[in-house]
């Protein structure tokens, strides 16, 4: 009996782990073809992998190259992910009990950790979980990333206003909310 091969849900936590935007662009072709949640067997999804890759792309070429490397098209891969319908941005990984957002923070190359957390961050990622340490996803970046914690900031701003911490002088009737007519 053959194999049919990788499902694309399998296809799928590849491509992430790959940073391989051409192949997450095929699976997404035929929605209902996979999950965009779908995890293995230790909680890991694409959003969770992805992360990880790019920590790995980032040694891989560091250590071959002279310069910085260049991480092109890394960002695109998860924006791709986080751009579908139903996709869980705060998967939590059974080993580490650490998100995508955890991962992100801790990734070496600056400008691909800034990018990272800025998607995640904008597609509604939970900065108040915590890892099986205890630490929040701001917690892990590194001292000196002075960028990184003013984009948490930004969005913890943003998400106190849209939950309406701002005052309301309104009496319930519609209007201005002012007292003059």
């Amino acid at each position: 009996m053959a194999s049919e091969g990788a499902s694309n849900n399998e296809r799928l936590l590849h491509a992430a782990k790959q940073d391989n935007a051409d192949l997450i662009e095929e699976i997404f072709h035929v929605p209902s073809s996979f999950d965009i949640n779908f995890a293995d067997g230790l909680g890991n999804t694409g959003k969770r992998l992805f992360p990880e890759a790019a920590k790995q792309r980032h040694v891989d070429i560091e250590t071959l190259l002279p310069s910085p490397p260049l991480c092109n098209g890394s960002v695109d891969v998860i924006d791709l992910i986080l751009e579908q319908d139903n996709c869980d941005v705060d998967p939590i990984n059974k080993l580490d009990k650490a998100t995508p957002l955890h991962l992100a923070a801790k990734l070496e190359e600056e400008d691909v950790r800034h990018s990272i957390i800025q998607s995640l961050l904008d597609a509604g990622a939970d900065m108040t979980i915590r890892d099986k340490r205890g630490s929040l996803a701001v917690d892990l970046l590194p001292g000196n990333d002075t960028v990184g914690r003013g984009l948490f900031r930004k969005a913890q701003a943003h998400n106190a206003i849209a939950q309406g911490d701002v005052a309301d002088d309104s009496d319930g009737e519609p209007g201005s909310g002012s007292d003059e007519d």
